[in-house]
């Protein structure tokens, strides 16, 4: 009795276990079914007239009257609709510029990857971030000498960038909350006072914390470069995390995608990445010199940059960003070769080989098959026999 009585309660603890579970992820999922049954019903009902039926004949009929009136006075009808198609016109430009806000914040905050849902996986990678940014700068610092001298300079005095010997964050200033820079983004840069040297010929930016948007960017521009992204001019260079892009002269506008040349791999930096910038002195062309953009010491893109814009910039967006800078010095490896993926490109060009071998093998196997079935039917049929015979 006292062990059904057991089973009971047991039985009863997992119910209530598992109802509340289901109710916890139905709790969750509410807000996602609800604006994916929305937007069915708004898909749904687009096409529709808004007047429902029997009292549309009345707007449709003026609609039919105003196209008929329209038809025989255009001169009079035609100022009214010019100024419905500018109209029309400019919420549609005002639509297409959100909608490339919206994606440039998308890419920002999630990179190329789909956002996740709240799970322990998630909740996990933001604790292991936590205890990331915690102990990134000590190990920053013992590879780097700290040191109170700070040749960076704010170019805007308005928008400030706090620097502490090599750490590199902003605080909200109050053009950062005014509703005209949700599109618009409040941009804060500061510039190096001397240009990259043979003897200095790049700088690394380590990323303590990139907050939920990554609005930053690292670059080389001239002396007298704005408060600006670095490479949204033709004087400038510059890598961008929120998008992943190159920016030169010849796509300041809208940036460029790693090159066919360039090994694939992610272009959008999180926390704990490194980024650096490197001029390669010795490379040359058409008075300009050759620029590599990494992330973790792995190249992501190049550029031409000419000696009069080689002046290191940084440029954060964000109030949440954290940055550890450190230059480096001649000699050192600001630079390294993507040993697994040319370890992954040499086992899969002997994949490929083996594979051309493997179809050699098999249609030599289909030609020798032939073969013997042609001799085999060109013997008298007693060997066959005896063949037969002897395989058994």
């Amino acid at each position: 009795m006292l062990f059904l009585i057991v089973a009971a309660v047991m039985i009863m603890n997992m119910l209530i276990a598992l109802l509340s579970n289901i109710y916890q992820l139905v709790e969750e999922n509410a807000y996602d079914e609800w604006c994916y049954r929305k937007a069915c019903l708004i898909k749904t009902y687009y096409n529709y007239h808004p007047v429902p039926v029997p009292f549309n004949i009345i707007t449709l009929s003026i609609k039919l009257i105003y196209m008929i009136f329209s038809k025989l006075n255009p001169k009079r009808f035609k100022p009214c609709q010019e100024k419905r198609k500018d109209e029309q016109e400019s919420i549609k430009q005002e639509l297409t510029r959100v909608a490339k806000f919206l994606n440039a914040d998308y890419l920002a905050e999630f990179g190329n990857f789909l956002p996740l849902q709240e799970s322990p996986e998630e909740k996990i990678l933001k604790r292991n971030q936590r205890l990331l940014r915690q102990i990134v700068r000590e190990v920053y610092s013992e590879e780097t000498k700290l040191n109170e001298r700070c040749d960076w300079e704010i170019v805007n005095k308005a928008r400030t960038v706090l620097m502490e010997n090599q750490r590199m964050y902003i605080l909200k200033c109050d053009n950062c909350d005014k509703a005209e820079n949700i599109q618009k983004q409040c941009i804060h840069s500061v510039r190096y006072k001397h240009k990259l040297s043979e003897e200095t010929p790049g700088f690394e930016v380590l990323i303590e914390f990139a907050g939920t948007k990554r609005r930053f960017g690292i670059g080389l521009t001239s002396k007298w470069y704005g408060n600006r992204y670095p490479g949204w001019r033709e004087d400038s260079v510059g890598y961008h995390a929120d998008t992943g892009r190159i920016h030169d002269k010849e796509s300041h506008q809208f940036g460029r995608q790693l090159g066919a040349s360039i090994q694939a791999i992610d272009p959008f930096p999180y926390t704990g990445d490194m980024i650096g910038c490197n001029v390669k002195f010795d490379d040359k062309k058409d008075d300009e010199y050759l620029v590599q953009f990494t992330r973790n010491r792995r190249l992501v893109g190049e550029a031409r940059a000419k000696p009069d814009n080689l002046f290191p910039f940084v440029t954060m967006a964000y109030p949440e960003i954290k940055l550890l800078f450190r230059f480096v010095k001649k000699g050192e490896s600001g630079f390294k070769n993507n040993t697994e993926l040319s370890n992954q490109n040499e086992v899969d060009r002997l994949s490929k080989e083996i594979g051309v071998i493997k179809e050699i093998c098999l249609r030599q196997n289909e030609k020798m098959e032939q073969l013997l079935m042609h001799v085999y039917r060109s013997m008298p049929s007693d060997e066959k026999q005896w063949n037969e015979t002897a395989m058994v």
